[in-house]
């Protein structure tokens, strides 16, 4: 179809463009790199760029400066390794964050979730929320293997739990370690769910907005499962937790605001499929269930491009 001007010259319309093979082929290109694009920002790769240094504000100037004196404290004791002084950091609660005042724990709205952590005040994308609580410390090996458990010195003596409840659990109450939060390979923080009385350190209370409780991981179709489990939770989250990247990185974790958050609002982050009881393995496998999937149907769209050029060269 063309359209003719008043002046008798022909200008080729929107749908000759794209009737032409090499814009068909441009359209099909850009098309594949939007999906591409929007795939490999989904909750599929949750680990990807995890330790990414936000934009530095107020809040985050005001934290760095409670850790980097905490830091000068611990050096100034004659703790000369760095690491020590990182693990004491990480399992403290410091003193100084009052100003990270801006949740409460109430009911979650998730029914049989227990208790859920709340906005008392609006919250920008990209502010941080609150502290993600180091109550224990889990070191592991080079090889992921759990060498010790350090527990805070703010933790008091009858709050300490066992090895078995921290994890395995109890009839009463799961396992410790369904409090965890990963910092790097070689440590994880886990929240004590008793220690409810700072706000400056909720960030154990947020639930994840999707479930996959009650799932079978050997039954069929179980990759779909993942994949609807993940989808749904980073659409309902709102919020992160990230270490904090300041003067002194990975010594502290925090909780980040992914959205705007408004007053009221119940705070949800993605626990991720292993927390689920599914091995972060058969994670990966939906991962690249997904990206073989992604790739066939570039294939067959070239395909079809092809055959439709050939044809168009004949006629």
């Amino acid at each position: 179809m063309t359209v003719m001007t008043g002046r008798s010259s022909i200008i080729p319309s929107p749908i000759d463009n794209c009737q032409s093979p090499i814009n068909m082929i441009t359209l099909v290109l850009l098309l594949l790199a939007t999906t591409t694009s929007a795939f490999l920002q989904s909750p599929y790769i949750t680990r990807i760029n995890q330790h990414t240094k936000p934009l530095y504000n107020a809040i985050d100037d005001q934290i760095n400066n409670v850790i980097m004196e905490r830091r000068r404290e611990l050096l100034s004791n004659n703790i000369r390794n760095e690491q020590t002084v990182r693990e004491t950091i990480l399992s403290s609660r410091l003193p100084g964050l009052h100003f990270l005042n801006k949740t409460e724990v109430r009911p979650s709205c998730i029914l049989g979730a227990g208790r859920g952590l709340f906005a008392i005040e609006d919250v920008p994308k990209g502010e941080i929320i609150t502290c993600y609580p180091g109550d224990a410390l889990l070191c592991k090996s080079e090889d992921d293997v759990v060498e010790d458990l350090l527990w805070g010195v703010h933790v008091a003596e009858t709050d300490i739990f066992d090895e078995e409840a921290v994890f395995v659990g109890t009839e009463a109450k799961p396992p410790m370690t369904s409090y965890s939060v990963f910092v790097d390979k070689q440590y994880s923080v886990l929240g004590h769910p008793s220690l409810d009385d700072n706000s400056a350190y909720y960030g154990h209370f947020a639930n994840d907005g999707a479930s996959m409780e009650g799932l079978d991981i050997n039954e069929v179709g179980m990759d779909d499962n993942i994949a609807a489990y993940l989808s749904e939770s980073r659409e309902v989250a709102n919020a992160k937790h990230t270490p904090f990247l300041g003067g002194a990185p990975l010594h502290h974790m925090v909780m980040v605001s992914t959205r705007e958050i408004n007053a009221g609002d119940e705070i949800f982050v993605t626990y991720g499929a292993d927390y689920w009881g599914i091995p972060a393995l058969l994670e990966e496998a939906a991962f690249r269930n997904r990206v073989g999937q992604l790739l066939t149907v570039a294939s067959i769209a070239f395909t079809l491009i092809s055959v439709w050029s050939f044809i168009q060269s004949l006629s």
